[in-house]
């Protein structure tokens, strides 16, 4: 008779996901991995942290007037916190208080505040398209 042996070993899948990052441009495409990640999570039993960077504007302003370049600035931030606040409520409909949504916008290029914000959060998961 063949002997067997009890091998114990930590997978990656053995971990419990508590905390998904979802970075959005706002896209339909990035909505849809958003509603998703929200069933995702409530089958996980995990948190959201939906992020967006937004890329500033420069602010030399011998080439644009300051009050264009605050003005600019200011408007990105009311689209993505207006798109925030659409997703919150899309949250509260879907999944009720199952799932917490936290939301988190920062300026900079996404590539890089993508990693920054996944290790300050220790998000176990990235989901986006």
């Amino acid at each position: 008779m063949p002997k067997t042996q009890s091998i114990s070993t930590t997978r990656a899948t053995d971990k419990k996901v508590r905390r998904i990052l979802i970075p959005t441009d706002f896209s339909e495409s990035a909505h849809n991995a958003y509603l998703y990640g929200l069933h995702l999570a409530e089958d996980l039993g995990a948190d959201i942290t939906l992020f967006h960077a937004y890329q500033d504007t420069p602010a030399e302003t011998e080439y644009m007037p300051r009050t264009l370049v605050e003005a600019i600035r200011s408007e990105k931030i009311d689209f993505a916190n207006e798109s925030f606040d659409i997703y919150l409520e899309e949250a509260s409909q879907d999944t009720g208080p199952n799932v917490k949504v936290e939301v988190v916008l920062e300026p900079g290029r996404a590539a890089n505040q993508i990693c920054e914000v996944c290790e300050r959060i220790e998000a176990n998961m990235i989901l986006m398209v």
